[in-house]
């Protein structure tokens, strides 16, 4: 009764401050056009006020697409006209068609609002009709395909009978997919296609490649001076240039040397943190994009000037807070049930306990900026589920059960609690992202209780139970039978929901969210949520809020939800796969990683925000796969509960600091899971939640985590690394190299995944280098351009 009053309370107490806040946004949103001079500093500015950031680049789907005008802009009714290839484009529900007529692959949207003049990227659609087909032999009944194209569902890739032959007609994008037929039930490689790629289990997928004619383009940053900018462009015929939203007139280029020179606008001088954005292309392509951060108008070229709100220098670490620190002890609450393996029960870690670490230094030793705390909203104080083997059912120490959307969970500690984090991280020059869980609550959650009309149906039309449909029926399946999804089309619960989150926010001071689930909401409800903050934080408060997404699936669909009107960005699943089998997996070749950076750099931008992870929750841990312990085609998670798992080769820590390496050198944005700085093992949920130790390390460990420490570090104080082009310069089945530039300065990333030291030339015009080692020794200067790259190692070279 208690809590159900609580919720209530906090439900008519939102209803009133969201009217509150509403009002105070759009009189903050007035103000700004009276008194700009005084907000130099602001997110916003006289000229972008109603388009809060950087908008995002549009993808067409298709030579007609519909482009929804409030993704971009807080009040459409401001906006006098658009204009697409010079044309007049009408506008009917805030909803702008567009229609491409050009053969050119860019172009701009131009978006006309009082004295200003808007400019959105669209980039056109180059999917094409690609014919998949399957002999027939007079017996086949049925057949399906899944893959990468329609997100591993294959009732989304029925084939029908013509004749003799079983077709699906694709429309695809230029690159490579994976897939697997389903013939009578039964997966199958496609007969008729001999390209095969290794599927990380231990078998095969068929492999479709798309291509695209035509040269590339390539752009890249050549020098500066307080006035303009000089790019070096190959293959390119036009360069598009922005200052925040707004085109840059004044680009030219010196065909000799095909460089361009772009003016920096005089405006940018009063802004503290602007950018220029810059897509090259020619007849068939676009080129990689360049995004340069200035200070005040001038180019940012001093690490000193980074600060805890520029996303790209962004490190994040995230804990389960149960698992990671107990500073008070008096919260304890296991349930200590037979019924409930220990493994699955709280372990007393709290809130206190990562405030307790901020203060010993711990995060900043470890060069992070950004701490990301799993959900520590109530949850239910019983026990729920069940595991087979052994037969255990389990507590709910990972947070993700809600049964309130305000009330902190007591185990985890109290609101005092949850300030004070805040508050120390800031003062620590660090963020804090909170999990937040809106696809679901528990069954003993009030509000589901009184509106059980607000869960989507746990049974199907067909009569089959409607859990753990992931990808047939993402957006209404349950995660259990115990827990709810909620119907978040129904605007009065994703309004309460929204409200709850920005609550969070205003409340605590949080710097943003991890989504859960996100590909199983609909996105009405991020649309929601993110004018929401926009309007009653962003504008309201001058405050940034990063939003960050979870979803398994293509990189189409992940990419669908990040955009200025959702979210920032998404974990890229995809590519941590990539990664985890290169370096894990002494059969997986790093020409398949270098394929899923290419592919991850089309869908997410060549200067995305994409959380590139060491490891997670839901996954089995990196050293457990890589020393052998767990094989590739066996389930982790039954290993994890039926043997200890630990580390049987040492090797492993080295081929941990190697895929570290990787993810702290490539664009996006490094995740640490706690305990992978240490090198800590274990199976899949619940193994790999582990207690985290800060103490009594081996000798490896020890290493590991000086190697993790000082790569974090350079990462921070590295602009190449955070800003720089990637460009990737050789790739075998063994080793790779690659390099980040940032008009002088550049960094070079050598790998090598066998298990004997292998020689590499480094390409470079650079008079001197020096050598990052991942040991405790000196960095050391080295005079020639052939390096030795160590068994299962790396190297990193940079000019000072």
């Amino acid at each position: 009764m208690i809590e159900y009053l609580n919720n209530t309370i906090f439900i008519k107490w939102l209803k009133t401050i969201n009217l509150t806040l509403g009002l105070l946004a759009i009189i903050g949103f007035l103000l700004m056009f009276s008194c700009s001079e005084k907000h130099e500093d602001a997110i916003y500015t006289e000229s972008n006020s109603n388009l809060i950031g950087l908008g995002s680049f549009f993808q067409m789907k298709g030579k007609v697409d519909t482009l929804l005008i409030e993704d971009y802009f807080l009040r459409p009714s401001l906006i006098d006209s658009i204009s697409f290839f010079n044309k007049k484009v009408l506008l009917k529900d805030n909803k702008a068609i567009l229609d491409w007529k050009n053969s050119t692959p860019l172009t701009t949207l131009k978006i006309h609002s009082g004295d200003t003049t808007f400019s959105l990227l669209i980039k056109k659609s180059l999917k094409q009709s690609y014919l998949l087909k399957l002999p027939g032999n007079g017996e086949i009944q049925e057949v399906k395909v899944k893959g990468e194209f329609n997100s591993w569902n294959s009732n989304n890739g029925m084939l029908l009978k013509e004749e003799n032959d079983w077709k699906i007609d694709l429309y695809l994008a230029p690159g490579q997919y994976q897939y697997i037929f389903e013939i009578d039930g039964k997966e199958t490689l496609d007969p008729i296609n001999s390209k095969q790629v290794s599927n990380g289990m231990g078998g095969l997928n068929s492999l479709i490649i798309i291509e695209n004619s035509g040269s590339q383009p390539k752009i890249e940053t050549k020098s500066f001076s307080s006035k303009q900018i000089l790019i070096n462009a190959v293959n390119t015929t036009n360069l598009t240039a922005l200052w925040q939203n707004q085109e840059i007139e004044n680009v030219s280029i010196n065909e000799e040397n095909s460089v361009y020179s772009i003016s920096i606008p005089n405006a940018a001088k009063s802004i503290k943190r602007s950018f220029i954005r810059l897509l090259g292309y020619n007849a068939s392509k676009t080129s990689n994009d360049l995004l340069i951060p200035l200070e005040y108008g001038k180019v940012l070229n001093n690490i000193k000037n980074i600060e805890r709100t520029d996303r790209e220098a962004s490190i994040l670490y995230f804990m389960i807070v149960d698992r990671f620190k107990d500073s008070n002890p008096t919260n304890n609450h296991p349930l200590n049930v037979t019924e409930v393996h220990p493994k699955a029960d709280f372990h007393g870690g709290d809130i206190s306990g990562v405030t307790q670490k901020i203060k010993d230094g711990y995060f900043e030793s470890l060069g992070v900026s950004t701490i990301w705390l799993s959900p520590i909203v109530q949850n239910p104080e019983g026990k729920y589920g069940l595991y087979p083997s052994p037969k255990t059912e389990f507590s709910a120490y990972h947070g993700y059960w809600p049964i309130s959307f305000n009330k902190i969970d007591y185990r985890f500690g109290t609101p005092e609690d949850l300030h004070e984090l805040v508050k120390t991280a800031h003062a620590n020059n660090m963020n804090v992202l909170l999990d937040f869980v809106a696809n679901h609550v528990h069954e003993e959650h009030p509000i589901i209780k009184e509106h059980p009309e607000w869960a989507t149906n746990l049974y199907l039309p067909d009569g089959s139970l409607n859990t753990e449909r992931w990808d047939d029926h993402r957006l209404t399946t349950w995660f259990d039978t115990f827990l709810p999804t909620l119907d978040l089309t129904n605007p009065e619960i994703t309004h309460i929901l929204t409200d709850s989150a920005v609550f969070w926010i205003n409340e605590y001071d949080l710097d943003g969210f991890r989504h859960d689930a996100t590909k199983h909401i609909p996105e009405y409800f991020w649309r929601t949520l993110t004018k929401k903050i926009k309007e009653q934080v962003i504008v309201a408060r001058n405050k940034q809020v990063f939003q960050i997404g979870e979803t398994y699936g293509s990189r189409e669909l992940t990419a669908s939800y990040i955009n200025s009107g959702e979210l920032d960005a998404q974990f890229d699943f995809n590519l941590y796969d990539a990664a985890f089998q290169a370096f894990a997996n002494p059969t997986t070749s790093f020409t398949s990683l270098a394929t899923a950076l290419n592919e991850s750099e089309k869908y997410y931008g060549s200067h995305h925000l994409m959380g590139n992870i060491s490891g997670n929750q839901d996954k089995p841990r990196f050293m457990a796969m890589a020393d052998g312990s767990i094989r590739f085609d066996e389930d982790s998670k039954h290993a994890g509960w039926n043997r200890e798992i630990k580390v049987v080769d040492t090797t492993a820590y080295q081929k941990l600091s190697a895929f570290m390496a990787f993810n702290l050198t490539i664009p996006g944005i490094p995740v640490i899971y706690y305990g992978d700085e240490i090198g800590m093992t274990g199976g899949n949920d619940p193994d790999n939640r582990r207690m985290m130790r800060f103490k009594n390390h081996n000798l490896n460990e020890e290493k590991t985590l000086n190697t993790i420490k000082k790569l974090s570090k350079f990462r921070r104080s590295n602009l190449a690394l955070i800003y720089g082009d990637l460009n990737l310069i050789d790739v075998t089945d063994s080793t790779m190299v690659y390099s980040r530039n940032y008009f002088d300065k550049i960094t070079y990333v050598a790998l090598n995944k066998s298990s004997s030291e292998v020689i590499v030339n480094i390409p470079t015009e650079a008079s001197k280098l020096i050598d990052l080692e991942s040991s405790d020794a000196p960095t050391i200067n080295i005079n020639s351009t052939t390096i030795t790259i160590p068994a299962y190692g790396f190297k990193l070279l940079y000019n000072e």
